[in-house]
């Protein structure tokens, strides 16, 4: 009985030293993780295309809860007893292996290295505390975003400038004058729009938008080797604005492709004038049509912040339409004048019985006089291509 109870304090002795033995093995173990690139993104699974769910500044210190192949699981508790769960790639972090308890006086070397790793973990906590005030869009699964952009368009163009190119030559053969007219279609335009899309998931979005382009060319020479001096000018003109409805997808992280219907409510114009010293004649038209296209474009964006995006986008579209309707006017110097409401035809006029020229007016009936053939509603072509860049705001 002496035995067993002078006993008692050495198994409690042992008792503690095993857990004081674990609880610093356990430290030995533990391992802590530093931000080394300027922005970390935490994820919610340990997956590139998985939702980010915390943003921290280079410097900010997180406890590993262990690894799963190129990802470390982490945890971070906020000021406000939160806790964050999430991964980080190990390209965005370092390791820093926490103080052992080994005699400071054997390794004077380790004991200053665990000091500088002692004084990172702490100081990064300010940093993390700055990191809350502005929080990631994305984090949020960002409910819908508003984007601006700009950029060119090309155009087709269609029956519109194969009646100014033919105008200009009809006079040139009606004058009978053998000469290369300069006669430049319109296919380069202006192009301004916006969209609001709606995220469906972290993938795929819907979206409304709108552009509007603009493009006009004139075309103006002289006629050399007449007398008295004679001067042509043609001008086409289109312009457009087409609504859509499209669906995008991110194929990459930084990669997205687009495809929609389109509405186009259209319009083109059309100036004819001719110079012959102090006389001038001139045909001007202007109509209009609606109609519907498809769309489809690649995009690439990169994060400015978390609420901000800059954009570069190029697509496409197939848009034909015909059925305009207008008005057409016709003036001269000598104080003739006359308009004429209609439709947009397309026909060829004849100088000889063996050689013709499409020519483009607005009429009031299908033309069917001497000297014309072929007649039929004209088609304007905005169908092409066009390169943007833009901006987008999460919300």
């Amino acid at each position: 009985m002496i035995i067993i109870n002078k006993g008692k304090p050495i198994v409690v002795f042992l008792i503690i030293t095993v857990f004081l033995f674990a609880s610093l093995n356990a430290q030995e173990n533990q391992i802590k993780l530093k931000v080394v690139s300027e922005l970390a993104n935490i994820r919610k699974n340990a997956d590139i295309g998985s939702m980010i769910i915390f943003q921290a500044l280079q410097g900010a210190v997180f406890t590993s809860l262990g690894k799963e192949e190129e990802w470390y699981h982490i945890k971070y508790i906020q000021d406000n007893g939160e806790t964050i769960n999430g991964y980080v790639h190990e390209s965005l972090v370092s390791e820093i292996k926490l103080p052992t308890a080994e005699k400071e006086e054997e390794k004077p070397e380790r004991k200053a290295a665990e000091s500088v790793a002692l004084k990172q973990a702490k100081a990064p906590k300010t940093i993390i505390r700055e990191q809350k005030t502005v929080p990631s869009a994305i984090s949020k699964d960002a409910p819908f975003s508003i984007s601006f952009s700009g950029g060119g368009n090309y155009v087709a163009g269609g029956d519109i400038n194969k009646g100014a190119a033919g105008w200009a030559d009809y006079n040139l053969d009606d004058l009978q004058i053998d000469t290369q007219q300069n006669f430049k279609p319109v296919h380069l335009s202006l192009l301004f729009g916006g969209e609001i899309s709606f995220q469906l998931n972290k993938d795929l979005s819907l979206g409304i938008g709108a552009d509007y382009l603009f493009g006009r060319k004139n075309s103006s020479y002289e006629l050399s080797g007449v007398s008295p001096a004679t001067f042509l000018s043609v001008q086409p003109e289109v312009q457009a604005l087409p609504l859509r409805v499209f669906l995008s997808c991110s194929v990459l992280p930084q990669l997205y492709v687009k495809s929609g219907i389109e509405y186009f409510m259209a319009k083109c114009s059309y100036l004819y004038r001719s110079e012959e010293g102090e006389a001038w004649k001139e045909w001007k038209g202007n109509a209009s049509s609606q109609g519907l296209g498809i769309m489809a474009g690649l995009g690439f964006i990169t994060a400015v912040d978390s609420n901000i995006s800059l954009f570069i986008e190029t697509s496409g579209r197939i848009a034909k339409l015909n059925d305009f309707e207008g008005t057409h006017t016709y003036q001269d110097s000598e104080g003739l004048e006359y308009t004429e409401e209609g439709s947009l035809y397309i026909y060829d006029g004849q100088v000889s019985k063996d050689v013709s020229y499409p020519l483009l007016f607005i009429r009031d009936k299908k033309p069917s006089e001497a000297g014309v053939s072929n007649p039929k509603k004209a088609t304007i072509d905005f169908s092409g291509v066009s390169l943007k860049v833009g901006i987008k705001f999460r919300f």
